[in-house]
């Protein structure tokens, strides 16, 4: 089975996550930094590299719903990442309102300052979105979804 990744995408660094093959766990991967001109060449490594099918990007709404500012940033991103991926993975953009404060909590229950550690925050926001996918295409494909 292909592997899952997604992207937690910030105009400094980006968080990248992996699921694991079977499709069920997500892990913290690596941060990459934003301004990196071979930014692009990366991502397709890690996608090469771990036989990635698809990616899925946070894209950080307003708690109301509408697009931020930041929004049309990862809009543009997207674009690029899909030109740079050809038809290697699928590109999709997801919800990801209040990863980063679920990720800092995380980070600090694992005993680090999330001030201290952007990049870890980074990674394990990647890492949140993609698992709530993960659990979504699961509970959809009728795993655990026992009561």
């Amino acid at each position: 089975m292909k592997r899952l990744m997604a992207i937690d995408y910030g105009t400094v660094r980006i968080g990248i996550a992996l699921s694991d093959p079977m499709g069920k766990i997500a892990f913290p991967h690596s941060v990459l930094r934003a301004d990196d001109e071979k930014l692009f060449d990366e991502i397709v490594s890690i996608v090469e590299e771990n036989d990635v099918s698809h990616i899925y990007v946070g894209e950080p709404l307003l708690l109301s719903g509408k697009e931020s500012a930041l929004s049309r940033e990862v809009h543009r991103f997207v674009k690029e990442l899909r030109k740079a991926l050809g038809d290697r993975a699928q590109v999709r953009l997801v919800d990801e309102r209040l990863t980063t404060k679920i990720a800092e909590r995380l980070v600090r229950e694992g005993g680090h300052k999330p001030s201290s550690n952007r990049g870890r925050v980074d990674m394990v926001s990647a890492a949140v979105i993609l698992q709530s996918v993960l659990d979504y295409l699961n509970f959809m494909r009728g795993e655990d979804n026992e009561v």
